[in-house]
């Protein structure tokens, strides 16, 4: 069992808890299985497929239409002060051409980053305000054993990233991986599992709620080998998720868009 892996599973849940802390065991499990697995299946019916991310889109888009413009204008604002204060303290971000710059940033910054940063450059709350927006994640690396990342529908309703290369990407990332989707028959399926198990410990600490009611269901999910699982009842009212597993190098294109978007002055 390789440490550096376990490592990166620290960092990818350390991440999801710090930004989405009512997650349970369950979206845990699932944000860990799309990191093996991306879609989780090969997209067979794409007519459908494409219908089904419309209709999301547009409900998603209702639910952001809730919000008034001054909130949304203090979220826009705490995006472009989050990544100044990301950059200035993680100067380490690797960019590359086949990799999104923005990958490796969970953005916006979960709470205990916020507070972190702006501890050490002293930095006044009225500097640091929260949005009364409950932000989206925009992109979520969860880059573990596959180059991919949860991206945010919310960047086709900005205008960021069009519907159709948003789509396509995400037909082009299911039909790369779906040689994986039978791994567990095809191949050893004890590693997914042990480094599953092994994470057990480290995520027992964080009280999660109904934490060994759901390690149960898991286990019985693991025993059927069902390994898709949807997101908790409390995570989708909370949390409103509405994202799209994508390889990252395919998306690349809108990195500069992305930044003058939503970080630069």
């Amino acid at each position: 069992m390789r440490q550096e892996i376990l490592d990166k599973l620290f960092l990818m849940f350390e991440n999801e808890l710090d930004h989405h802390p009512s997650s349970r065991l369950v979206d845990l499990f699932k944000l860990y299985m799309q990191s093996a697995f991306g879609p989780g299946h090969l997209i067979k019916d794409k007519d459908n497929a494409r219908a089904y991310l419309t209709n999301e889109l547009f409900s998603y888009q209702q639910y952001l239409s809730t919000f008034d413009i001054k909130s949304k204008n203090q979220y826009l604002l705490n995006l472009k002060k989050d990544f100044k204060m990301y950059n200035s303290e993680a100067q380490n971000v690797t960019v590359s051409t086949t990799q999104s710059k923005f990958s490796s940033i969970y953005l916006p910054l979960p709470p205990s980053k916020r507070e972190k940063i702006k501890q050490s450059k002293n930095i006044s709350e009225k500097e640091f305000s929260h949005s009364t927006v409950s932000c989206p994640c925009l992109i979520l690396d969860c880059d573990i054993w596959l180059p991919l990342a949860r991206y945010s529908t919310q960047l086709i309703a900005d205008n960021i990233i069009p519907f159709d290369d948003y789509f396509e990407a995400f037909l082009e990332t299911s039909n790369e991986i779906s040689e994986k989707i039978n791994f567990f028959e095809n191949q050893d399926e004890t590693i997914y599992i042990k480094y599953w198990n092994a994470v057990i410990p480290f995520l027992a600490e964080k009280k999660i709620d109904f934490f060994f009611l759901d390690q149960a269901m898991i286990e019985n999910h693991i025993s059927e080998k069902q390994y898709l699982i949807r997101h908790s009842y409390t995570y989708n009212i909370k949390y409103k998720p509405s994202y799209r597993i994508i390889n990252k190098s395919f998306l690349t294109n809108y990195d500069k868009m992305i930044k003058e978007r939503y970080f630069l002055n």
